[in-house]
């Protein structure tokens, strides 16, 4: 684990939403722009790491890319901690159009 820590706390690229906001089917290689996107459009000042988990909640385990903002091994502790997300302003413009979040997730990678 390269965090040293089972869950991250943060924003994932929205794939679906990000596909209809461009107007195209959401294929594997369109899925794939929507997250080299968004790494473009958000300040790397505005995000710890990027990393890739599944959120707690998600019985499928289906892997998202998170702009990580917080991350502990109490699940139930990152859940209730609010996040600095004051001056983000990139990763706030780009919640609005193509991330999710926040959320909790498992962190895998």
């Amino acid at each position: 684990m390269i965090l040293g820590y089972k869950y991250v706390k943060g924003y994932q690229v929205d794939e679906e939403r990000a596909c209809k906001l461009g107007e195209v089917d959401p294929t594997p290689a369109e899925r794939l722009k929507s997250v080299m996107v968004a790494s473009r459009m958000i300040d790397r000042d505005d995000y710890m790491v990027t990393a890739v988990g599944y959120q707690v909640t998600d019985d499928e385990k289906t892997r998202k890319f998170i702009f990580v903002l917080d991350f502990g091994d109490d699940c139930d502790e990152l859940m209730k901690r609010e996040l600095d997300i004051v001056g983000k302003d990139s990763l706030l413009q780009a919640a609005e159009f193509i991330l999710s979040g926040p959320f909790v997730y498992v962190y895998v990678n």
